[in-house]
């Protein structure tokens, strides 16, 4: 598991993108150039030739125009651009139109899902496969478990992935303690954004 993190990373994309870097408005989904080694996609035609003009002027706004929510809450599968509803002053992803419409008629269902997630230290194909630490085993230094099946917990808006009931009744009565431990673990787990 030492190497799998990294290995993820480089296989599953981590962030997507979503809006446009000239203009700011969602991506069109077939509108790009290629730019060292990276697709950037646009919102029209009219966008390429102006990143073409000052592409550093633009890739200083690439990461402002990509989240890093990339499965969808509902289906757990990737994220579609073009579907997104507004939750908590936040867009929300999802995989279809069918995957909103589901979340809309049962919104309660899906509340967890919805939520900031703590720990996730490499995105999988899907939300089951994203490895995630947990903030009790974190503090004694164990890598990260694949997310599909472990318990979870809600505390202060965050979700958090347990690996195990006993991890989920110690998280809970200190969660303080568990929260600064899973602080740390991410540190030694997933590297420092390169520019």
């Amino acid at each position: 598991m030492t190497y799998l993190p990294a290995l993820y990373r480089q296989i599953y994309p981590q962030t997507i993108q979503v809006m446009c870097p000239v203009m700011g408005e969602p991506i069109d989904g077939k509108t790009f150039v290629e730019y060292k080694g990276r697709r950037i996609g646009f919102c029209c035609e009219m966008c390429p030739p102006k990143f073409k003009a000052d592409p550093a002027k633009y890739m200083a706004r690439f990461k402002d125009a990509c989240t890093d929510q990339v499965h969808c809450p509902v289906t757990g599968r990737a994220i579609n651009p073009k579907h997104s509803a507004e939750y908590k002053g936040k867009t929300v992803y999802f995989a279809s139109a069918d995957a909103l419409k589901q979340l809309k008629a049962d919104p309660a269902k899906y509340v967890d899902s919805v939520l900031p997630q703590a720990g996730v230290v490499a995105r999988g194909a899907t939300a089951d496969d994203d490895l995630v630490l947990c903030p009790v085993c974190a503090g004694a230094g164990a890598g990260p478990h694949k997310r599909k099946g472990l318990p979870t917990t809600v505390y202060q808006g965050q979700v958090y992935f347990l690996c195990g009931e006993s991890c989920a009744q110690e998280f809970k009565a200190n969660p303080e303690k568990y929260v600064a431990a899973i602080n740390s673990g991410m540190k030694k787990h997933v590297p420092e954004e390169r520019p």
